[in-house]
């Protein structure tokens, strides 16, 4: 019995818009075949949403097709077929005598493939920065270097202006991260260990909306005690006692696309040093919210936090946020020294995790759009300093 497909994001004029805008910036640059490796834009112009990046899959676009092609191992085929709109002759999958194949892999299989479409009038693209040394070497000799023109980063620029459609996820997800915030106040109480915080707060992103399913979902950051100067890691062994802070960082996730926020948290009343950062902290957000309109740029919004910041005594080292959609974009950043002009349907983490010593610092941020005239800022949590 043949698979049906499954429920969709987007219709299928969504991603002919997509590759029509893929298309114009090819033809630009001479481009005729490009090869995706990179999965979110795997996912951006196909629906994919498999997990086997650790082996080559990849989406082929040509200026001669109607649709590109998805090139997966065989036995995610399936998941091919659920997940996008392509037709299932554009869905093909390379046999297991490729899988753990220290000679041949998918890469080979994409080169064969591409010399069965016949002679090509224009470069391939290749996501170089994606690529490792040894597939590039593949590509290189059998296509030749000087046909190959490097198309990194591309899409991921594309994906800077989000359709109505995405925003509406985007507008979803945010709405389960403010669940998030309040499933980590309703948790955080002294003695309680961090993986259990971090998993009432996993629960609430997993589960949803009574009105929004989830098909996938981040795990919090979550740092207390003596880390609450430290980024990136999820949580620590121990428990939460009163008198500390607890600073999270959350993620909701609908169908892929995320909108993120930060909030810190007191056990009782706050100190003296956090209450005044914080307040540094909220000023900065609030006149780098209130800079974003079309026409001002990444640079002008870091500016504006960084004034306001300074004005209480205190400075960020590293940037104020960077573009979102699926998770991170690699594309622009909300820093001093990026120049990207904010138009329309941008949309961004402004990304407060302010750490001003090894062990000490805040959390608190918004994910936002860039409007015809201004700024819709995407959460409803409340923007305070919470005293449980």
């Amino acid at each position: 019995m043949a698979l049906e497909r499954g429920q969709q994001p987007f219709t299928r004029r969504e991603y002919e818009a997509r590759w029509a805008a893929l298309k114009a910036t090819m033809s630009e640059r001479g481009v005729q075949t490009i090869l995706s490796t990179d999965g979110k834009s795997m996912t951006y112009l196909s629906g994919y949403i498999g997990s086997s990046g650790y082996l080559p899959q990849m989406v082929i676009l040509d200026l001669n097709w109607n649709e590109p092609k998805l090139v997966l191992r065989k036995q995610d085929v399936p998941l091919g077929i659920y997940t996008t709109q392509l037709s299932r002759d554009g869905i093909i999958g390379y046999p297991e005598t490729l899988v753990g194949n220290p000679e041949k892999d998918g890469h080979d299989f994409a080169l064969d493939l591409l010399e069965d479409l016949g002679p090509r009038g224009g470069l391939v693209g290749l996501e170089e920065s994606e690529l490792s040394r040894a597939a590039h070497r593949k590509y290189e000799n059998r296509l030749c270097a000087a046909s190959i023109a490097d198309f990194s980063g591309v899409i991921v620029r594309q994906r800077l202006i989000k359709s109505e459609a995405e925003v509406a996820l985007m507008r979803d997800a945010a709405r389960i991260a403010d669940a998030g915030v309040l499933a980590a106040v309703s948790a955080t109480r002294p003695g309680r260990r961090e993986c259990e915080i971090g998993g009432d707060v996993v629960h609430a992103l997993a589960s949803g909306l009574t009105d929004i399913d989830t098909i996938t979902v981040s795990v919090p950051n979550i740092s207390s005690g003596p880390r609450i100067g430290t980024a990136h890691y999820n949580w620590y062994l121990g428990t939460v006692e009163q008198g500390m802070q607890v600073n999270f960082e959350m993620v909701g996730l609908r169908h892929h696309y995320s909108a993120s926020i930060m909030r810190t948290i007191s056990l009782g009343q706050p100190s003296d040093k956090l209450r005044r950062l914080h307040d540094g902290v909220l000023d900065g957000l609030e006149a780098g919210l209130a800079t974003v309109r079309p026409g001002v740029t990444c640079a002008d919004v870091a500016n504006a936090y960084q004034r306001a910041l300074n004005r209480h005594g205190f400075s960020k080292d590293s940037r104020c946020g960077y573009s979102i959609g699926m998770g991170l974009e690699p594309s622009a950043s909300l820093q001093p020294s990026d120049m990207t002009v904010l138009k329309p349907n941008m949309t961004f983490h402004m990304m407060l995790g302010t750490w001003v010593e090894e062990d000490f610092g805040v959390t608190l941020s918004e994910s936002f759009r860039v409007t015809d005239t201004g700024i819709e800022v995407f959460g409803k949590s409340e923007r305070k300093l919470f005293v449980v």
